[in-house]
């Protein structure tokens, strides 16, 4: 358990330290779906690990939302992206954030199915702690196009939703 908890901390240490300089750098529309696209990304990567390892029925449903939930929206960006005529565009922002989800998600699979419910609800908790960080630190601020801010926002709500389901979980799964 004090492994997981380990990880977890060293895990939200460094997606709080590393991203804070990106975020200071201005981001146009395309940089922000992009990035956008990146979190939704590293969320499915995790999700379908999750689906074959998660040892409850919760986890496993949580898991399988993730992934329809994120597919989604990503479908989302890249459709508003369209309507506003312009195509997602990779930043140090969104590579940073699919080097930690990659990092993250390694470790995630290498977990052992005894200890992976409670390692999967951890790092949902903190990945989805980092996502909202962002959405309301950098990228909601940023956008410029309305149509791309409403979907963030919207987002951004999800997000909370997502983070408030993990919290949840996390009390119950050890």
């Amino acid at each position: 358990m004090s492994k997981i908890l380990g990880f977890v901390s060293v895990t939200a240490a460094l997606l709080t330290v590393s991203t804070m300089a990106l975020a200071q750098s201005k981001m146009n529309d395309a940089r922000i779906a992009k990035a956008l696209i990146t979190i939704n990304e590293g969320e499915i990567d995790a999700g379908q690990t999750a689906h074959r390892k998660a040892q409850t029925k919760e986890v496993k449903d949580f898991a399988d939302m993730m992934v329809t939930e994120h597919k989604n929206n990503i479908k989302e960006t890249r459709k508003v992206a369209h309507a506003a005529k312009f195509s997602p565009e990779k930043s140090e922002l969104s590579e940073s954030l699919k080097d930690m989800a990659q990092s993250s998600n390694k470790d995630l699979k290498k977990t052992d199915k005894a200890a992976f419910d409670s390692a999967y609800v951890n790092q949902q908790v903190t990945m989805h702690e980092k996502a909202l960080s962002t959405l309301n630190d950098t990228l909601i601020p940023q956008a410029s196009s309305a149509e791309l801010k409403s979907h963030l926002e919207k987002t951004r709500g999800a997000v909370s939703m997502h983070l408030d389901h993990a919290k949840k979980m996390q009390a119950q799964v050890k």
